[in-house]
This record gives C-alpha cells, structure tokens and sequence, in this order.
C-alpha cells in the first residue's frame, strides 16, 4: 500500500471522503483554496528555479500567466512572496523534494515544499496558504513524516518549519522527538490496516454541507432520496406549464396569422416589443421529371439526390428548353409562418 499525507489527512477528516478520493475515484470540483495552493507551490518553485531570483517582471508575468481565473489572493501572496525575499534571496538544497521510505511493509511517499541547507543540517518547510497558527508547526504530521523520510535518506535536521504565505512569516520549531515519530508511524500503520479492512464510517461534522460527495454518501441517503423527489416534482411540473405556455402561444401565432392574411400586415407593435410575421415557403422538386431531363444529358449523376442548391448549378448549364422543362418541375409551397420578436428602439 502507498500512503501519503494527504490521504492520512483525508482518512482522519472522513473515512467516507478517503474512499470516494482515492479507492473509487470519484472526480470532485478543484476547490478555490486548492486551485491557490497548486498555483502558489508552482510560482515558488519558478522564484527558486536559477542560483539568482527572476526580475520582477519576469516573475510577475509567470504569476499572471499561471493565474488564469484571476484570482486576487494569487496575486497579492505572489508580490509579497517576491519582496519579503528577493533580497536575501539563497537557492535552497531543494524545491519539490520528492521522499519515498517504507514503514513496517508500508510505502510512504511526499513532496517537501522546500529544503533549506544549514550549518548544523537541514530545514525543511512547508508552504501554506491558508489561516496558520503558531502552534501547528509543532503539531503537524506532515511535518513528521518530511522529517521520517528526510531521516532515511541520511540528512540531519535542524529544524521544521510552517511558511504563512498570507503574510510571509515563518514559524520554525525543533525536530521532532523519536516519541513523536513513533506516533505518527503508529497512527499511519493503524489506518493501514482499517484501509486494509475496508473500514470506511462516515464521520458528520459541519464540514458535510461543503462536502463534494453529500450526494452520494450513505450518511445523507433520505436526503438524496427527498431531493429525488424534488426534483421529480419540479421537472413535471415545468413540463406542464410549458405544455400549456405552447399552447397559448400557438393560439396567439393563430390570430397574427389571421390578421396576416386578412389585413396583410407583418408588424406588430405594443409599448415594448415587435412582432414580425413572415411567410416562408418550401421548395418541392418532382425528382422523376427532373431525372427524365438531366439523365439524356449527362448531368443526373451531379446531383444524383435532388438538392435545390445543386440543382441550381446545373441549371445554368443548359440550354434553354432544358431549362424551361425543370423550372416547371420547381414549385414554391406555402409552408408557414417564421415569428421574430425583438425590443422597439426609442424613438430619438
């Protein structure tokens, strides 16, 4: 099994929500809070990229390049990003560090945000966008297990850190104690085995109202079910208010017709609107007759199903008996009547 922390996390937030995420699968809209957080750890890599920081314009134009939506809080995080550290700008040993170690037959694996080098060994940060407390550098997990997988690879730690990008302050803390790690290895190795044994309760918090899956958990199975009937209900009742609404509009087009054709007037106008009725008319074609003069003269196979736009082409290629003859097999039949409402412009 490959674990990580955000399916820890995801595990700890909701069983339920861990399994719709990462053993169904099912596809859930990019939140705002995670479209910021993807776009802000890749404008970070990009400032890190060079032994020397990007102009400021060049940094600025990756920012706008990246943040399509427009989002605000991705352009203002980037520029104070950018000012509170272009000076003492120093590549870091890492950007993205990528750890992969194995716990007790369990494959972990992560992405450090950042890895500074120092003098007695390494710092790693992480990189946050959203509300931070000072406290939680010392209790976070991800941390713990950036520092386990730092710890495999032979580094030595120095310290942790939690980056607060809303105002680019830096909380630092001591590493972890072997009590510490031991407890979030025992944690990540007793929802292993829940996993492993298809353990997967809804847990209801206030957070369920948000949730992308509300629809499809078993937790809120007569809420799906009334909302099914809601909607059952609305659908029908549309639909037959829209077949009496086409009733009455056919019934309307019925009097503009008559007035069409008894007054023979195509514009009607009220205080706000216009009314236009226009005859339109079908062009029928008796394919027998127009076969019997075009097939003699080697034409019936260019239009070979009779289509009136073609037919046209042909037309002025013959002479002019042949032309009388198909002309008298084109007939215009009334058709109906196309209907065009529009706002009148004020008059100047």
């Amino acid at each position: 099994m490959k674990f990580s922390y955000s399916k820890l996390s995801a595990y700890k937030f909701c069983p339920m929500v861990y399994k719709f995420r990462y053993i169904d699968k099912k596809k859930e809209e990019e939140s705002t809070e995670l479209k910021i957080g993807n776009a802000i750890h890749k404008i970070i890599s990009f400032f890190y990229r060079d032994e020397i920081p990007p102009s400021k314009e060049d940094f600025l134009n990756f920012v706008l390049k990246l943040n399509r939506d427009m989002l605000e809080d991705i352009r203002r995080m980037s520029e104070l990003f950018y000012d509170r550290n272009v000076k003492n700008y120093r590549k870091p040993l890492f950007i993205e560090k990528k750890v992969e170690f194995e716990i007790e037959g369990i494959e972990i694996v992560g992405y450090i945000d950042k890895v500074d080098s120092l003098k007695n060994g390494i710092k790693i940060v992480d990189y946050k966008t959203g509300k931070v407390k000072p406290e939680m550098v010392e209790r976070s997990e991800q941390l713990t297990i950036y520092q386990l997988g730092m710890e495999k690879e032979g580094y030595d730690i120095e310290s942790l850190a939690i980056y607060d990008l809303r105002n680019c302050h830096e909380y630092i803390s001591e590493p972890r104690r072997n009590a510490e790690k031991r407890r979030v290895i025992n944690e990540i190795l007793s929802i292993a085995e829940k996993i492993e044994n298809g353990i997967f309760e809804p847990r209801i918090t206030e957070w369920c109202q948000r949730c992308s899956f509300r629809n499809i958990c078993p937790a809120f199975k007569d809420e799906q079910k009334q909302n099914m009937q809601d909607i059952v209900e609305k659908y029908a009742m549309l639909k037959m208010e829209s077949e009496r609404i086409k009733q009455e509009i056919n019934e309307l087009r019925r009097k503009f017709i008559e007035m069409v054709e008894k007054e023979n007037i195509s514009n009607f106008y009220s205080n706000r609107y216009v009314i236009s009725v226009k005859r339109f008319n079908e062009t029928k074609l008796d394919e027998e007759k127009i076969k019997n003069v075009l097939e003699p003269l080697g034409y019936w196979e260019r239009v070979l199903k009779v289509d009136i736009s073609k037919l046209g082409e042909v037309m002025r290629l013959l002479d002019q008996e042949s032309f009388l003859r198909i002309k008298k097999a084109i007939k215009n039949e009334f058709k109906g009547y196309r209907f065009m409402v529009k706002e009148r412009k004020e008059d100047v």
